[in-house]
């Protein structure tokens, strides 16, 4: 993160390392969009019906939350949007910060 100048600049080389599910995009300025096109969970991917809960995705929320905390040095929301365990072709999270992203939000 300090070597970045940008936000858009972090989410560039977090998606090129495949971090994050490799898609990271910025909505506007406290919003970033991520998401996975498989599920990681390494005891429920497996599964061929959909779950009615989405109790084992909360994994994920709280691994976008402690990176974005972590790369920002501020508090993020994360809210799941939909899920491959419910269902879904793919696992969508939105990451909100309380004030907008900007060059100096990196540190």
């Amino acid at each position: 993160m300090e070597e970045s100048r940008s936000v858009e600049e972090v989410l560039a080389k977090l998606n090129e390392a495949g971090i994050g599910g490799g898609r990271l995009t910025l909505k506007n300025k406290n919003t970033i969009l991520g998401g996975y096109d498989r599920c990681y969970c390494g005891r429920v991917k497996q599964t061929k019906e959909p779950f009615p809960t989405d109790t084992y995705c909360h994994c994920s929320t709280g691994w976008y939350r402690s990176l974005f905390e972590a790369a920002f040095d501020k508090p993020v929301e994360v809210t799941l949007k939909q899920s491959i365990l419910q269902g879904a072709d793919s696992c969508e999270f939105e990451i909100r910060l309380g004030k907008n992203l900007d060059s100096r939000a990196c540190h």
